[in-house]
């Protein structure tokens, strides 16, 4: 037993010695400036008050053992009298010890429970227990060694007291950890540890004290132990903790950067997904994006909400709203929202009984458009890194809502130039159609009256003047060549088939016209019945056909087309193959390709779609789609 206890004595500095002072004091400052240190690095990087504290409290661990050391150790050496600090030092030295212990469990209750109402009562307790105690004793202690010289401050009332009440702080802060374990909060067990050794050193005094400290040489080197090394494990629990944060900050980072690398064209989608991931990363129970649009306020983004949430709401005491309207750039916590207006303002606090709202502001250029949020049933104090990954993902969101921005502005140029575009060829055909008939009615009557008068002159000659007559015969002639040039422009510009006999006659007189000028087979499918179209819809799949024609001839050094016409889906799909060199992709990416433009804006304008598939030597397919809208098929 004695060599257990002569162990216990060098790892704990002796029995009490002077000699082994260095070890019993300037052991456990080195352990509290080891946490110290690790605490105030991480405030000054996070600015979470949580490690402002358990710095705090390794500072006043620090402070004691130092003022320990020197009392005594100076004490030892000479260098101050002993006998003339001890009238007041006892009482120091055991409020030092309680306020090192005291700030130490609020510090790391704060850190592990997030239990910050009976932290602070812990601690206001606590330091009000020690002031009490101290001011007690100090003056009560003066006095107990004047009436009984060279008694120990172990024989005096006030050491139990002090003692006691340790114990029953530290106690308390087992407690704490005992039920915060029980309710699935993660607790490290070397903090239990660390806290256990403080109780144990309080506690066995209490029965060295009842004893009479007869069994003194017994108890020292155990309590001793129990001191110094409870305080090792702090340091361990919070490096350790440390090093689960980095991992926690290292895969929400790996999170966002996947989330970012997956984001695609839709901003919607991609809203969605950011809203997903703020809510996963910052562990809420759920997550909105609302954007203010004409007076309303509308849920764009959500996750995890309820089913019966509804999307619309109103701005007037809508918690969102209000962060919009602020236009704060910073993060929004409001914490026992059940206590504030919004509880009854805000059908989202009001229906799902929310605590504690986070929220950001966010904005599209220059302006606060929407709000990100976040939702926890329990009062919630977020860190600085929870912070800037809000932070991260609502700027995330605002460079979407400047796309959608963007991309409507586009969207709306786009289709007023469409709009624009099919105005001009709807002109430009009821030109054609205008100059065609003018053309065919006016000019081709003059010159089927002028061959009729050519006619009858040349029978009204006389025999005697073939010459002349040979002269009306050829003038005869060359007005029925321009005639015939007449009837050709006339047709070109918009052929009197489509009018009188509809889509699929214009489409086998061109497909003949073109296989007799080019000499280029032409082969037709169209299915059985009689297709009806309307008329804008007519127009363009015959000049998409005429347009297709004229680049087979123009650059596919094709023999044959092949050409389908069919109903599907209550769409008209119009399909032409050709055998020729296949259209190559810069062709199709070619901005200054006009009739490959004018082919797909004409399916466009009808909310139709185009695509053309090129393959070298085998030729170029051009499918054409246009929708029905119900006008469609009559068979």
């Amino acid at each position: 037993m004695n060599e257990i206890l002569d162990i216990l004595a060098q790892f704990g500095g002796g029995r009490g010695d002077p000699a082994n002072l260095a070890v019993r004091f300037l052991l456990p400052t080195v352990f509290w400036s080891v946490l110290a240190f690790i605490s105030l690095r991480q405030w000054r990087r996070f600015h979470e008050y949580k490690d402002l504290y358990i710095g705090i409290a390794a500072i006043a661990g620090i402070g004691r053992e130092m003022i320990m050391f020197v009392a005594e150790y100076g004490g030892w050496r000479g260098y101050i009298s002993f006998e003339a600090i001890y009238h007041f030092f006892p009482p120091f030295e055991h409020a030092a010890t309680m306020l090192s212990g005291v700030l130490a469990g609020f510090a790391f209750m704060l850190y592990f429970l997030d239990w910050s109402k009976f932290s602070r009562f812990f601690v206001i307790t606590g330091l009000s227990t020690i002031a009490i105690l101290y001011l007690l004793t100090a003056p009560l202690w003066v006095s107990f060694m004047h009436a009984h010289p060279g008694a120990q401050f172990g024989s005096f009332w006030g050491d139990m007291t002090f003692r006691i009440s340790a114990s029953i702080l530290m106690g308390t802060v087992l407690i704490c950890f005992f039920i915060g374990n029980r309710r699935r909060r993660h607790i490290p067990l070397p903090l239990f540890a660390g806290f256990s050794f403080l109780f144990l050193d309080e506690f066995l005094m209490i029965f060295n004290l009842l004893s009479n400290e007869v069994h003194a040489e017994i108890f020292a080197p155990i309590r001793h132990n129990l001191h110094i090394w409870a305080i090792p494990f702090f340091p361990a629990v919070y490096w350790a903790d440390l090093n689960s944060r980095l991992r926690r900050s290292e895969e929400r980072l790996s999170k966002l950067n996947k989330s970012f690398l997956s984001f695609g064209s839709n901003s919607s989608e991609n809203i969605n997904r950011l809203t997903k991931l703020c809510g996963e990363l910052l562990e809420g129970v759920c997550a909105t994006y609302n954007r203010f649009e004409n007076g309303l306020i509308f849920t764009h983004g959500k996750w995890n909400v309820p089913a019966d949430y509804s999307d619309i709401c109103q701005t007037e005491g809508n918690i969102n709203y209000d962060v919009i309207k602020q236009q704060r750039t910073d993060v929004t916590i409001i914490n026992n929202l059940h206590k504030t207006a919004y509880a009854a303002s805000d059908p989202m606090i009001r229906n799902y009984h929310i605590m504690t709202y986070m929220g950001n502001g966010v904005k599209c250029g220059e302006v606060f458009v929407g709000a990100l949020s976040t939702f926890y049933d329990k009062n919630f104090s977020p860190g600085s890194e929870d912070k800037k990954i809000m932070g991260i993902i609502a700027s995330a969101i605002g460079v979407e809502e400047e796309r959608r921005f963007a991309e409507a502005q586009v969207k709306d140029s786009q289709q007023r130039l469409r709009n624009l575009s099919s105005h001009l060829q709807s002109s430009r055909e009821e030109e054609r159609a205008n100059i065609a008939r003018e053309i065919h009615d006016e000019l081709g009557q003059v010159l089927t009256a002028l061959k009729l008068d050519m006619y009858w002159l040349e029978k009204k000659l006389p025999d005697d003047q073939e010459k002349l007559k040979e002269k009306v015969r050829t003038m005869s002639k060359h007005a029925e060549t321009t005639i015939h040039t007449v009837q050709r422009i006339s047709s070109e510009l918009r052929p009197a088939v489509l009018d009188d006999l509809g889509l699929i006659a214009a489409i086998e007189w061109q497909s003949k016209d073109f296989q007799r000028r080019t000499n280029i087979q032409c082969l037709l499918s169209i299915n059985s019945g009689y297709i009806k179209v309307p008329e804008n819809a007519s127009i363009a799949l015959f000049r998409i056909y005429q347009e297709a024609l004229t680049n087979v001839v123009r650059h596919a050094k094709a023999k044959k087309v092949n050409m389908s016409m069919y109903n599907e889906d209550d769409n008209i799909v119009l399909q032409i193959h050709d055998n020729g060199i296949g259209i190559q992709q810069s062709q199709l990416a070619n901005p200054r390709s006009f009739g490959i433009i004018g082919i797909r804006e004409r399916a466009i304008a009808l909310g139709g779609s185009v695509e053309i598939i090129g393959n070298p030597h085998q030729g170029t397919t051009i499918t054409v789609i246009i929708p029905l809208n119900g006008t469609g098929i009559v068979v």
